[in-house]
């Protein structure tokens, strides 16, 4: 369950949420469309996460929830553009989907790309308010008899609106897909395998990110292999 719930932010980046409040400051959408303005970047802000397992009808499932904590532990610099590195509080772990940094208003993460038999580290768009769909990868590498393809996807989603220490806010959602197709020509018949990722991610102008919604599924042979649906919400945080 924890390691499950780690990969899933993981996935998934900085992670903020929405919790009901009695009392509500209204707080006015804003205009901002670059992504410095919605990701922290300051040392030592930390926040806290419960996730949860849901159902095929986007239900929260009973007795899955669990705590997870961010904390900006590192500012690193790449090719002279700034970035944040985001520490595991429980564990201390540096985890590589907990990296970023930012360029022309983009902000961009890391990932695992294969080439051959070894995955090497690429930085990625990962969210972009000028994006409609972008593929902003797509490789196709073959060994052993094997065909592999990568292909990654963004797009600016919609806004919605949530309630998070009283505040009114108004989120921004970014989606973020990522497909991984191996087909392996040696056996017979011929196996395929496929891996869909796609992760809706909500920030909050000053906060980060609000709430995310990961879906992971898989294929064997054209055929479902296994499905797993994610919630992850912020339950408190700090901006130093």
């Amino acid at each position: 369950m924890k390691l499950i719930t780690k990969f899933l932010l993981l996935l998934i980046s900085s992670t903020t949420v929405i919790l009901n409040s009695c009392k509500e400051n209204v707080v006015q959408p804003v205009d901002s469309r670059c992504m410095t303005d919605y990701e922290v970047q300051t040392l030592g802000s930390w926040w806290k996460y419960e996730c949860y397992s849901l159902d095929s009808f986007g239900n929260r499932e009973p007795d899955t929830m669990s705590t997870y904590r961010l904390r900006i532990d590192s500012i690193i610099y790449t090719e002279g553009r700034k970035g944040i590195i985001k520490t595991d509080i429980d564990d201390g772990s540096q985890y590589t989907y907990n990296k970023y940094y930012f360029y022309d208003c983009k902000l961009y993460r890391t990932i695992g790309i294969r080439v051959d038999t070894v995955s090497t580290l690429y930085w990625i768009p990962f969210a972009d308010f000028n994006s409609h769909g972008d593929t902003v990868w797509n490789e196709h590498n073959q060994y052993n008899k094997i065909d592999y393809y990568h292909k990654i996807y963004i797009s600016k989603g919609r806004q919605k609106e949530f309630i998070l220490k009283g505040n009114k806010l108004t989120l921004e959602e970014f989606i973020f897909e990522e497909i991984i197709i191996e087909i392996d020509h040696s056996k017979s018949p011929e196996e395929k395998d496929e891996l869909h990722m796609i992760e809706h991610t909500w920030y909050a102008k000053g906060i980060g990110v609000v709430n995310i919604f990961y879906n992971w599924y898989g294929f064997k042979n054209n055929n479902e292999d296994f499905k797993s649906n994610w919630e992850a919400v912020l339950v408190d945080y700090e901006i130093k």
